[in-house]
């Protein structure tokens, strides 16, 4: 999980959105797998920020919803970025 977590966050620092997207959506799919929802929360908001630098607003809005939805078991510093990530997608 890490190791495509790192590759989609170095990808998404260069701005090449399609590889970004496509690691870091591996690795929620195995942060979710492995039951492992501290990490997935903190894929969860790197795959949001990915989404929303290649123009996928929605979809991002389900990265951050999915990540608040992990309520407690989700790491508390990253539940409070999407919370405020949400926030400012709802902000016209």
């Amino acid at each position: 999980m890490n190791l495509e977590a790192c590759i989609g966050h170095s990808h998404a620092y260069l701005k090449n959105w399609p590889e970004a997207i496509g690691h870091l959506k591996a690795a929620v799919r195995v942060g979710r797998d492995s039951g492992n929802e501290g990490l997935e929360s903190r894929t969860l908001i790197r795959l949001g920020d990915a989404l929303l630098g290649a123009g996928h607003r929605d979809e991002a809005r389900d990265a951050f919803t999915r990540c608040v939805s992990l309520g407690e078991a989700a790491d508390p510093s990253f539940l409070t970025e999407a919370r405020e990530r949400l926030a400012r997608l709802d902000t016209p």
